[in-house]
């Protein structure tokens, strides 16, 4: 397929098929590999700066917050975790879905995997790995970032 640029049509784009020209309505696709993002920071042990500083734990909930089988959306620093209990066991991966930014706790468990809302995008909660591409195979799907989750006493913590 062949697009024209958005702003010379109007904040609409051509495409070319052998049906014919359909015109459709182009919104921008969230790219997280493309995104600006501000550098990393970290402190080493004895307060150099660089990779391999201890992660910041943050409290999430208790347990009993995080049934077996329900999907939890938590705001952890202004980030957005998926929480989820499988068997007693608690995992936690980036809540927005990268193919179109669905909310993922709104979604489905499916076995080991989520379902993402929007375009059926299905994610192994347990390492992030995208298992099933999302319905429309438009915009570029990545596998979600994992969080360590560790439980003292009722408290449940995640490393950021």
């Amino acid at each position: 397929m062949d697009y024209q640029n958005p702003k010379e049509a109007g904040g609409n784009a051509t495409r070319f098929c052998s049906e014919g020209t359909a015109h459709v309505n182009v919104q921008p696709i969230f790219h997280p590999e493309r995104a600006l993002r501000a550098p990393r920071i970290e402190i080493r042990e004895g307060g150099t700066l660089g990779p391999g500083a201890p992660m910041a734990k943050v409290r999430i909930g208790r347990q009993a917050d995080f049934a077996p089988g329900k999907l939890s959306g938590v705001n952890v620093n202004g980030k957005m975790v998926l929480v989820v209990n499988l068997g007693g066991k608690l995992y936690a991966i980036d809540g927005i879905c990268t193919h179109m930014n669905g909310k993922l706790w709104e979604g489905k468990l499916v076995g080991n995997n989520v379902k993402c809302p929007q375009h059926g995008t299905e994610y192994d909660v347990r390492n992030g790995r995208m298992m099933k591409r999302p319905a429309y195979p438009f915009g570029v799907t990545y596998d979600l970032k994992v969080y360590p989750i560790t439980v003292e006493g009722d408290e449940v913590m995640i490393d950021l």
